[in-house]
């Protein structure tokens, strides 16, 4: 049996325990660095989790603001039509250059383009107002409607609306926007539209010229109470209608 001095034991057993501390010492790191990779993991994974993407589905056709149907319909139609359908004449001014008519029913006041009786003896009482008017013939046209509040003029609800909005209606277009002139008593904005869809077969034209015209003291507001006109001037509805009546 060999023999060895106690120097050369205690160094062998100092280097095997520096050895074992070392694997261990690696062994630890290494479970360490699992244990963080694991981490990093699992919150990223989290993190993507707990992150979603907000998207706004696009409107659907119903859900988009289109202006009433019913409403723009009656632009072209006869005295006959409205009135059968919106019962007696109660009121009616003049102005424009010509006659409105309000209806018991409706949606404003109506423009009938056509010649009207001067002969006093041939006007008719205006519902309980006193007044006595010529009406017009049952086959003149209606080419304007007065007073119409914009929440009857869109089918849908609106807080209000900006003329973008108006523009991203299909067939409206923005044709003036400014301050109001100095013949307006009230400081506001004169903003006129053109609509695409206004049925000029009615009128025997396909030359649009209708002006859809409204009045805001807020700049680039229309709002649900704001009163709208459709206007087709008379010396244009004359042009184009060949009147002789």
């Amino acid at each position: 049996m060999k023999m060895y001095s106690k120097e050369i034991l205690t160094a062998a057993i100092a280097l095997g325990m520096c050895i074992g501390m070392t694997a261990c010492g690696e062994d630890k790191t290494t479970d360490e660095t699992t244990a963080e990779t694991t981490a990093v993991t699992t919150t990223a994974s989290e993190t993507a989790a707990e992150t979603t993407v907000e998207t706004t589905a696009p409107e659907t056709e119903e859900e988009k603001l289109k202006l009433n149907a019913d409403l723009i319909s009656e632009y072209g139609q006869t005295f006959a039509e409205i009135s059968a359908k919106h019962g007696k004449v109660i009121d009616q001014v003049n102005d424009k250059g010509g006659k409105l008519f309000k209806f018991e029913t409706g949606y404003g006041w109506y423009f009938f383009y056509g010649k009207y009786s001067i002969d006093t003896s041939t006007w008719v009482e205006i519902g309980d107002t006193g007044k006595k008017a010529p009406l017009p013939k049952d086959d003149y046209k209606c080419t304007g409607i007065d007073a119409i509040p914009a929440s009857d003029f869109f089918d849908g609800d609106f807080e209000y609306l900006t003329t973008d909005d108006l523009e991203n209606i299909d067939g409206i277009t923005v044709t003036y926007n400014e301050v109001a002139g100095e013949l307006s008593t009230v400081d506001g904005f004169v903003i006129n539209l053109k609509y695409d869809g206004f049925s000029q077969e009615k009128l025997g034209f396909t030359d649009d010229r209708v002006i859809i015209h409204f009045f805001t003291t807020v700049k680039d507001r229309l709002y649900p109470d704001t009163m709208m006109n459709i206007y087709l001037h008379p010396s244009i509805a004359e042009k184009y209608l060949n009147l002789d009546k």
